[in-house]
């Protein structure tokens, strides 16, 4: 896994590279995760922020999941913060990211993790 780390990254040059995966924080520097994946033919990683996942209610944690599953369609995505977990990250949180991924509206939908 590449992980860009910071607000300014060269995306444009990550083709150029052979890893399978590729990590920035995609909350909070471009590209979204959907234009990510128009650029990049591997996996991206990402779609919540260390902020939230940390200091924010459930809801919150769920619904940034929700919305990066619906902008990568579920596939080529692995759903994680744009950095480091922090360690002080409440079970209830990851909990909630994890329930997200295993959602059975979005398996209905085609979406989420694939068995």
């Amino acid at each position: 896994m590449l992980h860009l780390h910071g607000r300014d990254v060269y995306f444009e040059i990550v083709s150029e590279f052979s890893f399978p995966i590729v990590n920035w924080h995609d909350r909070e520097a471009p590209p979204a995760l959907s234009e990510a994946q128009n650029l990049y033919s591997g996996a991206v990683c990402g779609g919540l922020r260390q902020d939230t996942l940390v200091y924010r209610e459930q809801a919150e944690v769920q619904s940034e999941a929700e919305d990066a599953i619906a902008q990568t369609n579920g596939q080529r995505f692995i759903l994680s913060t744009g950095c480091v977990v922090p360690v002080i990250a409440s079970h209830g949180n990851l909990m909630a990211a994890r329930n997200t991924v295993d959602s059975p509206l979005l398996k209905g939908e085609g979406l989420g993790v694939r068995s």
